[in-house]
């Protein structure tokens, strides 16, 4: 099922090409004899242009050297030529599945979040719980007072922020722990808690679709100020406002592929 979108014969053009075509690429061959130069020099510069790029680097002598460069530009795997169609084919399945898993937790996270926070902050309010997806450019934003951030580890990684303003939070505790009388240590206390419970549910949502996902939740880091800036990074996700009897609750999650071994 891999549709062939480009041929090139040069250095030349395999760099024009994709270019142009980088967005349909998800693989690239690579012989690292080409009439115009060398193709380890020409697969490193596509892999700058898009790191996510697979490349498969084929030479009829196989040395140490060779596959060395062939790892330290990023490359996946070496194969000799003549090039053995069972191991190409088995390469490629291994390669693809890997691929395969991320597309379908990005196409599966959203939803097995949403459930979570929307039970679990029901259940702490007491009360409905609404939601709203949000479209968010920015990778800084303003926190609100507490904001609480984890990462998800499995086949492919994920992170996690759960923002929300001291007032909300105070009153959050004090319904969960059915007194007035909290500190700011309950406070903080409970949000991680709440916010280890979300992911927690969340991940194992998302591992009863596929077991290979392998998700667990990596320790919390919480951050409380009143001028505090979060940065969310370059990694694009989803970004998701809860709305309470309490007041308001941010949500931003994204993942990002794993690190895919060398074959």
């Amino acid at each position: 099922n891999i549709e062939v979108v480009s041929v090139a014969t040069t250095v030349s053009e395999a760099i024009e090409n994709f270019k142009k075509l980088s967005d349909e690429i998800d693989l690239v061959t690579m012989d690292i004899t080409l009439p115009d130069g060398d193709g380890l020099d020409c697969a490193k510069t596509i892999i700058g242009i898009k790191r996510s790029v697979n490349v498969l680097v084929m030479s009829s002598m196989l040395d140490d050297e060779i596959v060395k460069k062939a790892k330290d530009i990023g490359a996946r795997s070496c194969l000799q030529k003549p090039i053995d169609e069972e191991e190409l084919s088995s390469k490629l399945s291994r390669l693809f599945e890997t691929e395969k898993l991320f597309y379908e937790i990005e196409d599966s996270y959203e939803a097995a979040f949403i459930e979570s926070a929307v039970s679990n902050l029901t259940r702490a309010t007491k009360s409905n719980v609404s939601y709203k997806i949000c479209d968010f450019e920015n990778n800084v934003f303003e926190s609100r007072g507490i904001s609480v951030a984890l990462g998800l580890i499995g086949a492919h990684r994920g992170r996690v922020i759960f923002d929300i303003s001291k007032e909300t939070a105070k009153e959050l505790t004090k319904s969960v722990y059915a007194t007035d009388d909290v500190s700011m240590e309950d406070i903080s206390e409970y949000i991680v808690e709440l916010t280890n419970i979300i992911c927690g549910n969340s991940a194992s949502l998302l591992n009863g679709i596929n077991r290979s996902f392998g998700l667990r939740v990596s320790p919390p880091t919480t951050f409380y100020g009143d001028d505090l800036e979060v940065v969310i990074g370059d990694i694009k996700g989803s970004v998701i406002r809860f709305y309470t009897k309490f007041g308001e609750i941010f949500l931003s999650v994204a993942f990002q592929r794993g690190k895919i071994e060398w074959m």
